[in-house]
């Protein structure tokens, strides 16, 4: 990194503006506020809580996301990190449609100040300077206010949460994952508000200060932050097995490798009183981590999705001829297998049963879609068959080692 070749293209955009070091120099050098933990009982946590959209200006935003590293516009400037990227897109108006369009860039506020979460540093520099730079050149009022709406951006913000009720939260999570199968925990975490809230998601509305809680599928409004771990700590826990969650206004059920969806809130309340009232235990079928079954209460349609499927060819030198090639054929010729399945899926499958290498036999997901419930039932039986073949023959082959 060149500073001297960096600051003569500087000072090359300023003066493209009517501007030159000078009239930007108190603010370049100010010192930017860093990221503070001082609150031993708040934390920001993504996972559980839905981010605020708020309409944010230039002013609002206090720092980059690694702000240690850049306690000024200066030292943002200097930094070593990746630095060509800034040089590249310096005094840039794309930088702003750049920053707007990008659903990556995101903020957490921390004392009321506003940092970037995580991606978009450098653009984030080049935004702040042209902001300032454009804000000196305006010779009135009302291009000054022209300027504030043309950098103000929609942006997710983050905000800190009772530590206490997102530890309640994480508790709740860990609980209900270790109850579920691997597929079952994916289709949850596919189906869910947030990116890693397991079904159980809380939104803030730092007007009023207030929460609402959304566990279980079932909404409670208008908490304080002192009744937060209260709330959350009280929502009952299912049998194992036992999902119930809301995204998006979808409500799901789900009962091992069954799923109900619905989009009628008083259907979803029927199934919550019979998972609450169910038994502790409910038995799980043989192969629920093979696949899962979905019912689409609205639409009366059904889906099935199949996990992928790798089996290790460990066993012995046999392992082609004998698992291997019987398996493959056997999908390849079980054409009710491919019942409604998307063209671009069923060619996948049949390029791996083709292309199955010694040593390894791997079948990607499958997935069937808009099944009535004849042939939601036949394709059970079909996947069931197939699973039955395939462990009849690992069982047969490790039996003759």
């Amino acid at each position: 990194m060149d500073l001297k070749v960096n600051y003569e293209k500087l000072n090359s955009v300023l003066s493209n503006l009517g501007l030159t070091f000078d009239d930007i120099e108190q603010e370049f050098t100010a010192p930017m506020p860093q990221k503070t933990w001082s609150h031993s009982h708040k934390e920001v946590s993504p996972h559980f809580f839905v981010p605020e959209v708020k309409k944010v200006y230039p002013r609002d935003i206090a720092n980059g996301s690694y702000s240690e590293n850049t306690p000024s516009l200066k030292a943002w400037f200097e930094y070593h990190f990746r630095n060509e990227t800034i040089m590249a897109h310096l005094g840039s108006d794309k930088v702003i449609p750049a920053i707007k369009q990008d659903s990556r860039v995101e903020f957490t506020s921390h004392d009321g100040k506003l940092f970037l979460f995580d991606d978009g540093n450098h653009r984030l520099f080049n935004y702040l300077l042209l902001y300032l730079m454009e804000s000196k050149a305006a010779k009135t009022d009302k291009e000054r206010k022209v300027i504030e709406e043309k950098f103000a951006i929609e942006k997710p913000i983050h905000f800190e949460h009772n530590s206490d009720a997102v530890e309640a939260l994480r508790e709740r999570e860990r609980k209900k994952r270790s109850q579920l199968t691997a597929l079952a925990k994916r289709y949850v975490e596919d189906h869910s508000k947030t990116a890693g809230g397991f079904g159980d998601y809380v939104e803030y509305d730092s007007k009023d200060k207030l929460y609402t809680t959304v566990i279980n599928g079932s909404e409670t409004r208008n908490i304080h932050e002192e009744d937060l771990e209260r709330i959350v700590r009280g929502a009952p826990i299912f049998p194992k097995g036992v999902m119930l969650w809301e995204s998006d206004g979808q409500y799901y059920a789900m009962c091992h490798n069954r799923v109900v969806k619905t989009k009628n809130i008083e259907v979803f309340k029927e199934y919550y009183k019979r998972c609450l009232t169910a038994e502790n235990l409910i038995k799980k079928p043989e192969n629920a981590d093979k696949y899962i079954v979905e019912y689409d209460y609205d639409q009366n349609i059904y889906g099935v999705q199949v996990d992928s499927i790798m089996v290790d060819g460990n066993f012995t030198d046999d392992f082609k001829t004998r698992i291997s090639q019987p398996y493959t054929s056997y999908i390849k010729n079980r054409t009710q297998l491919f019942h409604k399945m998307k063209s671009e899926d069923v060619r996948s499958v049949l390029d791996s049963c083709n292309s199955s290498m010694y040593g390894m036999v791997y079948i990607p997901e499958r997935r069937y879609e808009n099944l009535s419930e004849q042939e939601c039932k036949a394709i059970i039986g079909e996947v069931e068959k197939e699973i039955s073949i395939r462990q009849e023959l690992e069982v047969g082959l490790k039996n003759n080692e």
